[in-house]
């Protein structure tokens, strides 16, 4: 069993992102609730789908490693079919204060899971098994409080910028843990078989909690992330926060990319660029590669 300050500090932002939540739908209107979210939604749709990923969550921390041979979610063909599935199951006439009503449940049963793991000090070693894309298969808890915050940080940034323009209202140090949690994530989007060359890429978000990131391409080797600027870059991104989500994260941006976040890339740095763009933004049928616990869990000093 291992506890770590980091993981007090991981479980301290979580409630921390959970009050930001509730602060933030908490004054919605009716009006509010039925505003469009994005092509599909409406933010109504966001504390459902919320919802509905916690208790997934908190159910996986329940049962451990024994997931009574449910099926795996491994592309985002399967994740969107998984999606509609559960939307199908709310009730047509649920309104979005409902759905945020049964979402601050949701945080209950994600208390209830996490104090089952120990209290005060949480087994946040204790494997459970994951059914969804790039954290699929058995994991430590750990990884499934982590990936919960950052589910929840990357909804909360997309509904506060298509609802104000601004991101969420977080400490320098919840938006850093988010963002390094999305490289890493982000980075398992790529297939390794469809990498040609070896390309470094530096990625400088500016903003309260930015910081920079290198990631390395290699034919048939998974991507690998390191925070700081590490090597001779083939290219460097400069862009705020907010601009990298809008653009890469949550389509709010129509403009081209390589004219926008590369316009200073020479010639061939742009077909470099044009080549890693690709590689991120895979067919729906691309099998998800799984992370290994210790790309994201800190060292751990015995």
């Amino acid at each position: 069993m291992t506890y770590t300050p980091d993981d007090a500090q991981l479980i301290k932002d979580l409630e921390l992102e959970w009050d930001v939540i509730d602060g933030f739908f908490g004054r919605f209107s009716t009006a509010d609730w039925m505003r469009p979210h994005g092509k599909d939604w409406t933010f109504g749709d966001v504390p459902y789908h919320l919802m509905v990923f916690h208790n997934l969550f908190a159910e996986s921390l329940r049962r451990g490693t024994n997931h009574d041979g449910e099926p795996e979610i491994r592309t985002l063909r399967e994740l969107n079919q998984w999606n509609a599935a559960r939307f199908q199951q709310r009730p047509t006439n649920q309104t979005g204060a409902q759905s945020f009503g049964l979402l601050k449940r949701s945080i209950e049963n994600m208390h209830t899971a996490m104090r089952a793991l120990g209290n005060p000090e949480p087994d946040m070693d204790r494997p459970c098994w994951l059914p969804l894309l790039r954290v699929r298969g058995v994991h430590t808890a750990r990884i499934a409080i982590d990936y919960t915050y950052w589910h929840d940080w990357l909804h909360l940034c997309e509904a506060n910028l298509r609802y104000n323009d601004h991101l969420p209202r977080y400490t320098d140090e919840m938006m850093h843990r988010a963002l390094n949690f999305h490289m890493h994530i982000t980075a398992r989007s790529v297939d390794p078989s469809k990498i040609t060359g070896d390309y470094v890429w530096h990625l400088d978000l500016l903003g309260n909690g930015g910081g920079a990131w290198t990631f390395n391409f290699s034919p048939n080797v998974p991507v690998l992330v390191q925070q700081g600027l590490i090597g001779t870059p083939n290219l460097h991104t400069t862009r705020t926060i907010a601009d990298y989500l809008k653009l890469t994260a949550f389509n709010m941006m129509r403009i081209n990319p390589l004219q926008t976040m590369f316009n200073s890339a020479r010639s061939y740095e742009a077909r470099k660029l044009a080549h890693i763009q690709a590689l991120f933004n895979g067919s729906e049928d691309q099998v998800m590669q799984p992370i290994e616990d210790a790309e994201i869990e800190p060292e751990i000093v015995a």
